[in-house]
């Protein structure tokens, strides 16, 4: 696993987190779009927030509070 973070690392990878709220309209988009690609493929029983009441409100009050936490990467300063 070190080994592969480190080819990442070198490729101008590098890993992320944060508190904030501007990150999680970005985060429910993307959930969002593996949600379409995967009913498109005939995929199903897949949900977007899987834990009942969890949603955009309550993953706000989460991160406002610091209990919950976004991770993601970077490659030349772009979210992937």
């Amino acid at each position: 696993m070190l080994r592969i973070i480190k080819k990442a690392r070198k490729n101008g990878l590098s890993f992320h987190y944060c508190y904030s709220e501007n990150l999680l309209s970005q985060l429910i988009k993307l959930a969002s779009e593996t949600l379409s690609i995967r009913e498109k493929k005939g995929y199903g029983g897949y949900e977007i927030f899987a834990i009942p009441f969890l949603n955009p409100t309550a993953l706000r009050k989460l991160l406002i509070s610091k209990a919950g936490i976004i991770f993601f990467t970077k490659q030349n300063n772009e979210i992937l």
